[in-house]
């Protein structure tokens, strides 16, 4: 599940401003941009149906052997 909303820092926490179908302690990853960044809707549903459509050209098999090559030439150049 891929959940896009917007929150509020307060006291060291990230306050979202919906509630998220997420287990207490779950942990998740979290990119932050500030709002002035995003600072219109048009803008990120733009951002999002671009990658849709790329993702969409692929299968989620050819998307993960990408992914696993990729890391393995990584790992390659790090440690050799």
């Amino acid at each position: 599940m891929t959940t896009i909303t917007q929150a509020t820092y307060e006291k060291g926490l990230f306050r979202p401003t919906i509630i998220l179908p997420l287990k207490e302690h779950s942990r998740v990853m979290l990119v932050v941009a500030p709002l002035r960044r995003w600072n219109k809707k048009k803008q990120l549903e733009g951002f999002l149906q671009k990658i849709h459509a790329q993702a969409r050209k692929f299968s989620p098999e050819a998307i993960e052997a990408d992914i696993t090559a990729a890391a393995r030439a990584a790992q390659k150049k790090l440690y050799h």
